[in-house]
């Protein structure tokens, strides 16, 4: 089979993959990262801003996220620009993380 072929069929799979994450109305923390392809670590820190919160559902210990919701959220995000509060929140998050990951 040739390159273009396969490249094709690669992307006819991703089309596949989105069509039947679609049908399925709600997603776990690992099918949302899959669906949006965003780390699992960023949409946790998602769940947890006191702006602009990803829209979830908390089961036990378990998220889930409504497939409509994310659609919409996303679209709305995409077109964002940060307020003052929203980008003093993620500097002194960034400011208080140690390059190894531990809190200063």
């Amino acid at each position: 089979m040739n390159q273009f072929m396969q490249l094709i069929l690669a992307k006819l799979d991703i089309i596949e993959k989105a069509i039947l994450k679609k049908e399925k109305p709600h997603l776990d923390l690992s099918e949302l990262s899959d669906y949006i392809q965003i780390s699992r670590n960023t949409i946790y820190q998602w769940t947890s801003r006191k702006q602009n919160k990803i829209p979830h559902y908390k089961v036990g210990k378990k998220l889930y996220f409504r497939v409509c919701e994310i659609d919409k959220w996303v679209l709305s995000q995409s077109n964002k620009i940060m307020t003052n509060g929203e980008v003093d929140e993620v500097t002194s998050t960034h400011c208080l993380i140690s390059k190894k990951g531990g809190r200063r």
